[in-house]
């Protein structure tokens, strides 16, 4: 990212060390003034409080700007539901603002019918810019909150290069897949970390899915899914580390033991590079929705979300409805026919998840419209019809 003069901070006091020291000296003043204030209100909440502990971000942000050049501040779906007085100051500093949606879709999909996100209603009067993967998904946002708000649709971003020469996917095919018969059919399996863990006698749970239930069966299915298709060859991604003090469930830890050494199924980090794994398969299969599948589908690779025990019922991916498996049986007959070449992902290329790829690769496409938002967000004629 600093490559590319982007900087990630979590708070703006981490930049002022790039500020002239006559603005640091001012900052350190200000910070001595609002520390009794800040104290005084230690014990209770009140607006007050709240705003005191904001009034030093805002003050750094007044002489960052100008002195830094900041054209464009992005924060993500993820600060949606706690408002944001640094959009609200940065909007008044003539800084462009965007809101970056990360994943596929913000609506939850586990319940029995569709059910609209509210999360992002606060965004549509601060932000002045919007991020999506797809077009479907700024469709919904124009027409549930704001049919005024500028929208960026920039294709599925991951981190990690995605792009590379067909000598480079061949050094790392020996590498990573070492001496795997030529015939072999590489399946990129990408799982999710479930949402609800044990540690220490405590559990804390997350009304999701994604149980240790549901996660441990989509592993235990693809295990089997290997040993009934003998020419399959299992590229494994868990999403990513479990946290300290957080054990991996033990159906999963122990699939993964018992394949250890078989060299049909490889074990890849974390933090492996998705596009890397995307690119050497011959098909990808994750949890739904999870990320993976659509830059799949963008780069032009057959995939499946595999929903073990019909767990979705409602969601917003009607057009890709034909590539979602709910049992076992399912998944077995869709791997199959993808390997003997008898489904077509063609088609897709017609639905609003299709997003042609910019010159360069989707990261550097976001890059591009991080610099000049003005002219390179996505007109509305393009997911409006």
């Amino acid at each position: 990212l600093n490559s590319l003069g982007i900087n990630y901070v979590k708070s703006p006091v981490e930049l002022i060390r790039f500020l002239s020291l006559k603005h640091q000296f001012k900052i350190i003043q200000f910070s001595i003034r609002i520390i009794g204030n800040l104290l005084k209100g230690f014990f209770k909440i009140s607006i007050d409080n709240k705003v005191n502990s904001n009034k030093l971000q805002m003050f750094c942000w007044k002489y960052l700007v100008p002195e830094l050049r900041i054209e464009t501040y992005v924060n993500s779906l993820s600060d949606a539901l706690l408002g944001s007085y640094d959009v609200i100051m940065l909007n008044q500093l003539s800084v462009n603002t965007v809101m970056y949606c990360y994943s596929a879709n913000s609506s939850a999909f586990y319940r029995t019918e569709k059910v609209p996100a509210f999360h992002l209603s606060y965004s549509k009067f601060l932000h002045k810019y919007f991020v999506v993967w797809h077009k479907n998904y700024a469709k919904d946002i124009h027409d549930t909150y704001d049919k005024n708000v500028y929208i960026k649709v920039a294709g599925p971003l991951m981190s990690g290069k995605e792009m590379f020469s067909s000598e480079e996917l061949a050094l790392y095919r020996k590498k990573i897949l070492g001496s795997c018969n030529e015939n072999s059919f590489i399946v990129s399996v990408f799982d999710m970390t479930p949402k609800v863990t044990k540690s220490e006698g405590i559990r804390t749970e997350i009304a999701h899915i994604y149980t240790e239930k549901y996660c441990s069966e989509f592993v235990k299915d693809i295990d089997r899914l290997m040993c009934e298709i003998p020419e399959l060859v299992i590229l494994y991604k868990p999403k990513r580390a479990f946290p300290s003090g957080v054990s991996m469930p033990e159906a999963i830890s122990e699939i993964l033991e018992k394949n250890e050494k078989t060299p049909r199924w490889i074990n890849l980090s974390p933090n492996a590079n998705p596009w890397l794994s995307i690119l050497l398969a011959d098909l990808t299969i994750s949890i739904p929705f999870t990320s993976t599948n659509l830059g799949a589908l963008n780069k032009g690779k057959p995939f499946l979300y595999y929903d073990p025990n019909h767990c979705i019922k409602g969601h917003f991916y009607e057009d890709l409805n034909n590539y979602i498996t709910h049992s076992y049986d399912a998944l077995r007959e869709k791997v199959i026919a993808i390997k003997n070449q008898e489904i077509q992902f063609d088609e897709l290329q017609n639905t609003g998840f299709y997003v042609p790829e910019p010159k360069g690769g989707f990261t550097q496409g976001f890059v591009n419209f991080l610099r000049n938002p003005e002219q390179e967000f996505t007109p509305k004629s393009e997911f409006i019809q």
